[in-house]
């Protein structure tokens, strides 16, 4: 059970962390778009790694929160299947 806790403390942080990337993103693009004649080629070009960059990063956590959500609910599963078995026994008991 704690172990299920801790994992939804988790997934709740990677939602969060998810979040910021779209703030980040979303301003990196929004800059990119309001200065892109201001700025010096190369700056655009860095400009757009780091948004590449964030986009993958958010990509990679997004995948994890997904295994770690799965992980969880097979946690919860096997949770529930214990506790009828401990029922059913003591039930027979």
């Amino acid at each position: 059970m704690s172990t299920i806790e801790i994992n939804k403390v988790k997934i709740e942080g990677m939602e969060k962390k998810i979040q910021d990337y779209d703030e980040k993103i979303k301003q990196g693009e929004n800059d990119l778009v309001q200065n892109k004649f201001s700025y010096s080629e190369s700056e655009i070009k860095m400009k757009a790694k780091q948004i590449y960059d964030l986009k993958k990063d958010r990509q990679r956590l997004e995948k994890q929160m997904q295994t770690s959500t799965a992980y969880n609910d097979n946690l919860k599963n096997n949770l529930s299947k214990i506790e009828t078995k401990i029922e059913e026994l003591r039930n027979a008991g």
